[in-house]
């Protein structure tokens, strides 16, 4: 695995360093979105991404608002992730939606769902890690094709065990 080290000085985000090792064979990119964290892509030997990790926050003023245990009993007693992911996927398929736990974080809740995209028809298999933590949502995502996912996913959660905030 790779180490990555990110360094924010941005006062307004608050982030000092954040650390987690990449999966072998994921290249960390410069992403556009100025609340992703970590963006981070594994491509094939034509150059086509086959996974893809992220890692995002929210700094709604909402999150202030409750503890990361509300957050994730919320979660798992409703279907707002649901509504939420069906507004960019057909075929909707919500595989696990479960309290999970990360080594370097703790407490979270964990989803794996599938869905074709609206946009562009491609399906793919997602994990879903969220936790509310300093106020902010944080969001962890692992994305591949279905065929991929297995395999994807131990790496997956490996990586995302070395997460520090």
């Amino acid at each position: 695995m790779t180490k990555l080290i990110l360094f924010f000085t941005i006062p307004l985000i608050g982030f000092s360093q954040i650390t987690m090792n990449l999966p072998k064979d994921f290249v960390q990119e410069t992403s556009e979105d100025k609340y992703s964290i970590i963006s981070a892509s594994k491509y094939d030997n034509v150059g086509y991404i086959q996974a893809k990790i992220e890692v995002k926050y929210s700094d709604d003023w909402s999150f202030s608002m409750f503890t990361n245990e509300e957050y994730i009993n919320e979660s798992i007693n409703s279907n707002k992730m649901e509504s939420t992911a069906s507004i960019m996927f057909d075929d909707f398929n919500l595989h696990i939606k479960e309290k999970g736990y990360l080594l370097g974080i703790g407490d979270c809740i964990s989803v794996i769902y599938s869905g074709s995209y609206k946009q562009n028809g491609v399906r793919v298999t997602n994990l879903v890690i969220q936790f509310v933590k300093n106020k902010k949502l944080y969001t962890l995502l692992g994305s591949s094709f279905p065929e991929n996912f297995s395999e994807n996913h131990k790496d997956f959660l490996k990586s995302f065990d070395t997460l520090q905030l």
